[in-house]
Formats: C-alpha cells, sequence, structure tokens
C-alpha cells in the first residue's frame, strides 16, 4: 500500500490506532465514541482529518454501518498488531516493575525436569497472572549454545567438572548422587547380595555417551575393570527410562532424588548399592547482564525455596 503524502509511520498517531481498530469492531461513529469516552464529532472529525492526510478512503458509510475498504482492513490489521505489541510491553514492563516474572524460556536436565519444573512453575503462576514459560529438556551441552543465543534465558543444568565457561554465571542448588533402579518385582531384589557381575546379567540402562554423567560411570567401570555389558540402552528421556524399566528386567542409572520421586509412587525400586563418587551438581546457568539480574535473584530465590522444603535427597 503506498502512501502519496510522506512517511505513513510519521502520520498515525496512537489515538489513530485505537479509534481504527474501534471503528472495525463497533462499525458505529456513536459506540466509538462511547469506547474511546470522546464525542461523535471527535471520532468522524479525526477519521476525516485521518483518510484525508493519507489520500485514501479507509471507511464507507453503508446501511450496515462502518464498513473498512480494502486498503482500511489491511491498516487497520497492523493498527491491531501495534496495539497487541504495545500492550504486551506494558504488561512485561509492569511485571518487571512489581518483581513478577512475564516471560521466561528455561532449559531443563531431565533429571530436574520432574523434580523442580512443576514446583517451579506453580510457584511463578501464584505471583505473576499471565505468565508465558516455555521449558525445553536437553543435556548440558546441547542446552548452552541456546543459552548464549538468547534462546533461553537459564538453564537447571550439570555443574560438574568444567562443563561451563567463564562467559557464564552459575548458583549450586544441590548435590544428587547416582543410584541404581529396577521394577518394583525385579529378580534381583530378591538376592541378599548383588554384585556387578550379578546386574551385568541384565541390560543396562545409561546416559547418553558424551553426557557428563556417562563419562564418570564410563570412568568408574574402567577403574574397577567393570565390563560394560553388551545388552545397553542409550537415553535421556525420563518418560522413556521409566517406561522401559517397569516394561523390562533393565537396570537403570537415576539420580537418587529423581529415583525417590518414583520410589515413594510405587513405580521403581531402588538397589541397595549407588555407584560411589557420582553426582550430578545440580545449579542454575544464567549469561550475566544487568537486564537478567533482577529476573535472575527472582529465579534463584524460587529455586533456593523449592529445594529446601520440597526436593527429597533422602538415601
Amino acid at each position: 500500500m503506498t502512501f502519496p503524502h510522506g512517511n505513513l509511520v510519521a502520520k498515525l498517531e496512537f489515538r489513530h490506532l485505537q479509534m481504527l481498530v474501534a471503528l472495525d469492531e463497533h462499525r458505529s461513529v456513536s459506540k466509538v465514541a462511547e469506547h474511546l469516552n470522546v464525542s461523535q464529532p471527535a471520532v468522524s472529525k479525526a477519521l476525516t482529518a485521518l483518510e484525508a492526510e493519507l489520500n485514501v478512503e479507509l471507511f464507507k458509510r453503508t446501511i450496515r454501518g462502518m464498513e473498512p475498504t480494502v486498503r482500511g482492513s489491511s491498516l487497520i490489521s497492523h493498527a491491531r498488531d501495534i496495539l497487541n505489541e504495545m500492550n504486551k510491553a506494558h504488561d512485561e514492563l509492569l511485571h518487571i516493575r512489581e518483581g513478577r516474572v512475564a516471560k521466561l524460556s528455561m532449559g531443563v536436565l531431565p533429571a530436574a525436569a520432574a523434580l523442580l519444573v512443576p514446583q517451579f512453575i506453580q510457584r511463578i503462576e501464584a505471583t505473576s497472572v499471565g505468565a508465558s514459560i516455555r521449558v525445553e529438556e536437553g543435556t548440558t551441552s546441547t542446552l548452552l549454545p541456546k543459552l548464549r543465543s538468547g534462546e533461553l534465558d537459564f538453564i537447571i543444568g550439570n555443574l560438574s567438572h568444567s562443563n561451563t565457561a567463564s562467559d557464564l554465571t552459575t548458583r549450586a542448588l544441590y548435590e544428587d548422587p547416582i543410584t541404581s533402579v529396577v521394577r518394583v518385582d525385579h529378580p534381583l531384589l530378591h538376592r541378599p547380595h548383588i554384585t556387578w557381575e550379578d546386574v551385568a546379567q541384565y541390560p543396562l540402562l545409561l546416559p547418553p555417551p558424551r553426557t557428563i554423567t556417562r563419562a564418570a560411570i564410563d570412568e568408574f567401570f574402567a577403574q574397577h575393570n567393570i565390563t560394560l555389558p553388551r545388552r545397553h540402552i542409550d537415553s535421556v528421556s525420563n518418560m522413556t527410562n521409566i517406561g522401559i524399566l517397569r516394561a523390562t528386567d533393565a537396570v537403570g542409572v537415576l539420580s537418587n532424588a529423581l529415583a525417590n520421586r518414583f520410589v515413594d509412587l510405587k513405580l521403581l525400586a531402588k538397589l541397595p548399592f549407588v555407584l560411589p563418587n557420582i553426582s550430578l551438581q545440580m545449579g542454575l546457568i544464567w549469561q550475566p547482564g544487568r537486564e537478567r539480574e533482577d529476573l535472575m535473584r527472582r529465579v534463584c530465590a524460587v529455586f533456593d525455596d523449592i529445594v529446601a522444603t520440597h526436593l527429597s535427597l533422602r538415601a
């Protein structure tokens, strides 16, 4: 759409946008005047002046009321988009000023997804009506590039070893040892003593290769001359892992806090031994920046409260 008398943006004002959208919705000058709390002549005068300035007809007066022209409909569509974006900006600024969260994108290690995320969302929704939250599961290494690109606001990940760089800020939440789990009626549960030779008779369900936890497990096996069973499954998905463990004789490796959750639900049972010196150092990872500090202070406070009051870290 071309307007012969200069820049359209310079000629449109906020009141014009409101008037155009209101006319499209009400199709009546009198109803628009009432809606905008102005006089009918003021609406008619503003519309006539805008059409004259743009040198286009935006509405036709018909027996059915005000009908937008093709050009009018096009302009109204853009006006509605602009007003919607301005309303969103107003809401986000209000939420920031009042210490509330309006929009969040988080990356989550599967070991923490079922434990922390539901409680976090519950607390955010209780204080931030209309908050928009996006959750993406993955390994810490796959989530870090998305954090650096700005696609994610923060990550709940594994801080173990040196998997984070100096350009990122971290906040430790809790340490979670690795334990082994099976279905509740697994044959191993009936043995008085269990060795790795016993475990090797069954498929082993492990974190994928090249993850921090898997590297620690492989190192443990190598140090103790334990041969990885030929029948093993690599998976990072909690739902997949729980389904496999409940349907097969596989022995799974999970974080202790997550294992406790499924034991409490009577979905799994823990074997009476853990992998020594192997644990997840769970924490928050984000990019430093003044514009994110208020948000991350709020996020850290919420997660600190969840860990202190909700998370089960018993052996």
